[in-house]
């Protein structure tokens, strides 16, 4: 597994795992992790994890999971986000260790509304019905993201929709 890789980033969905426990299957269904190989300029790193552990790969048919190998441009992460991440020590066979850092969840969840697929959405909707992320502090930390206005603007808006969704929080008396 990335022998030659000491440290990698998880972006995708799958990386709020490292923070939370026994998550519904609305949450952690996903087959595929979007792994960043540190230090990867030019994504060639990024295609040999798609070639060692991608969909369709041996990895794949034995574990019935695969690691997609992306660049770290894909993820918008808040100002400060990798100082919050959560990183994670795995043994490999050989003895050796991979780093593997996992954005804090509400930094994913920001992420996940300037990408704004449906699924994204879904997924921070999913996390904020659980308590598991608080619409407040997203809304808080997606003004410290580093992109464009009008993608920060629709960010905020799929932020407002999602907190339409969820019942009233109780408010202090």
């Amino acid at each position: 597994m990335l022998p030659d890789e000491d440290e990698v980033i998880i972006i995708g969905s799958q990386a709020v795992q490292a923070w939370i426990e026994d998550l519904p299957d609305e949450v952690s269904r996903s087959r595929e992790v979007d792994v960043v190989p540190v230090d990867d300029a030019d994504d060639s790193k990024a295609m040999r994890v798609n070639w060692v552990m991608g969909e369709l790969s041996p990895f794949d048919d034995e574990h019935d999971v695969y690691a997609e190998g992306v660049g770290l441009a894909l993820f918008a992460g808040p100002t400060g986000w990798m100082q919050r991440a959560r990183a994670l020590v795995v043994g490999r066979s050989d003895g050796t260790e991979l780093r593997v850092l996992c954005p804090e969840p509400h930094d994913l969840c920001v992420s996940k509304l300037v990408a704004g697929r449906e699924k994204d959405i879904d997924f921070v909707t999913a996390l904020a019905r659980l308590g598991v992320v608080d619409l407040d502090r997203i809304s808080h930390v997606l003004t410290g993201t580093d992109v464009d206005r009008v993608r920060l603007r629709r960010a905020a808006d799929l932020l407002h929709r999602i907190g339409r969704t969820l019942p009233e929080r109780p408010t202090g008396s």
